[in-house]
């Protein structure tokens, strides 16, 4: 068994043959091409195979990232979104997704439906970038995704911080 990184790519070393190579669908995702793969291996060759899927029923969840320079919780007029946060979901069934804020601290994150049932709530965690601490809510809690949901305001208040070193014996 192969497990896939962050990039969606798993790495198998097999012998010479012919395998069939295949892949699990995480919850509400469906295949985009043949699966299995038939695949195969002469002495010393190396092979590239694709297996797409996606959120077959879905909707997306959205808001901006923020430095609160009030500390109030609430992305106020003059508040600058801040880049390169992670803002993340994982599925019941370990399956994480993620986006990073771009250059105006906004992101969009699609997630699969899950409600109906609604009987597994999501939870999004924003991890900051560098320079930043997380706010009093570091999760938004409970998110529930109905079929082409556009749900938005979902957003994350942040601190900014400096370090300042003095040297004692100066």
């Amino acid at each position: 068994d192969a497990v896939t990184d962050d990039n969606g790519v798993a790495s198998l070393f097999l012998q010479t043959g012919t395998f069939k190579v295949s892949a699990a669908l995480p919850d509400s995702f469906v295949f985009s091409t043949t699966n299995p793969l038939s695949v195969t291996m002469t002495n010393g060759g190396t092979k590239t195979g694709v297996i797409g899927m996606y959120i077959f029923d879905s909707g997306t969840v959205s808001g901006t990232v923020f430095n609160d320079a009030d500390n109030d919780g609430v992305l106020d007029a003059g508040e600058k979104g801040v880049t390169g946060a992670t803002v993340s979901c994982t599925l019941p069934d370990s399956t994480y997704l993620y986006a990073l804020t771009d250059k105006f601290g906004q992101y969009s994150l699609t997630l699969p439906v899950n409600d109906p049932p609604k009987n597994s709530p999501f939870t999004l965690v924003c991890t900051p970038p560098a320079g930043y601490a997380s706010g009093s809510h570091p999760t938004i809690s409970p998110v529930w995704v109905k079929l082409n949901d556009k749900l938005t305001g979902k957003n994350f208040a942040l601190g900014s911080f400096s370090f300042t070193q003095i040297d004692v014996d100066e």
